[in-house]
């Protein structure tokens, strides 16, 4: 599995629209509206680099409407944290 998530900005007023025609992808796992920096964060899941990498030039490059987007590839996931993997701060 090839991940990424993207940070993205709509032009004014086109967030809901650029929302619901990223709803209709099948590599969209997760749509989030957001508000501050970035208008929303998506998840892309695809097979591998090259089919990603297809995905973005014939799906997301050509939403007019997305004004600018930062791409975070995932390196490593985790499926959680452990109690032991959490240090306590040590007393004075």
């Amino acid at each position: 599995m090839y991940s990424a998530y993207l940070l993205i900005n709509t032009k004014f007023g086109k967030k809901k629209l650029v929302s619901t025609r990223l709803n209709n992808f099948e590599e969209v796992s997760l749509l989030n509206e957001t508000h501050g920096r970035y208008d929303l964060v998506i998840r892309i899941d695809c097979e591998d680099a090259n089919s990603f990498e297809e995905f973005m030039q014939n799906n997301i490059n050509t939403i007019e409407d997305i004004q600018k987007a930062e791409t975070l590839i995932v390196a490593n996931t985790s499926s959680g944290f452990e109690d032991d993997d959490l240090d306590e701060p040590e007393e004075d």
